[in-house]
């Protein structure tokens, strides 16, 4: 079984460098244009099952993927990005603006510190490996298209490459990107990572 990991494309967040990690914010013009041109990259690629993060942007990257195609899409919310609490919605600037002491945290252990009113990077990546590990078990062959955010989907890679949490921001996963991960007999490899057609 393949899983072909898309991220969501631009939204005016990704634009303005915003973190919107759980707020729900549709694509915007530049977004569906990515978006586009990467469904018709993937237009013969015949997928058994479609998942995607319940937040409209995610909602409208997988209904552009699909088009037309009578494939069954699950919406879940396991799938999110990071929840960025009191910070949502804010530049990295103004994070470091609103309480240099708790960014100061954030920054030298990204892996550990939770979100004021968020959550921690170590905690949505057991989330979103749960959710992972669901559909995998589900699915045993076939070609799998899960859509989701940079986090989640940075998340997946460091699982399979065996990196722990702290390395998880330095990977790119850019909008409307393709990452494909190989999962054949319980072994699981990376294909491909971002990708942008």
């Amino acid at each position: 079984m393949k899983l072909y990991l898309v991220r969501h494309g631009d939204t005016i967040g990704t634009v303005r460098k915003r973190y919107h990690g759980h707020t729900d914010v549709c694509l915007d013009k530049t977004g569906v244009v990515q978006v586009r041109r990467l469904a018709r990259h993937l237009r013969k690629i015949p997928f058994t099952a479609v998942y995607a993060s319940d937040l409209l942007r995610c909602r409208q990257t997988a209904q552009l993927i699909i088009g037309r195609r009578r494939i069954p899409v699950e919406f879940r919310k396991g799938l999110r990005e990071i929840n960025f609490g009191r910070w949502e919605g804010k530049s990295f600037s103004e994070m470091q603006e609103d309480d240099c002491r708790l960014f100061e945290k954030w920054y030298h252990d990204l892996a550990n510190f939770t979100m004021p009113g968020g959550e921690s990077t170590r905690g949505m990546a057991g989330r979103i490996s749960k959710e992972v590990q669901k559909i995998i078990r589900k699915h045993k062959d076939g070609n799998v298209l899960v859509v989701a955010h940079g986090g989640p989907i940075r998340v997946v890679l460091c699982d399979v490459l065996g990196l722990s949490a702290q390395s998880f921001w330095r990977m790119s996963v850019d909008a409307a990107s393709l990452s494909i991960v190989d999962c054949e007999n319980g072994f699981r490899s990376v294909k491909l990572i971002n990708m942008v057609v």
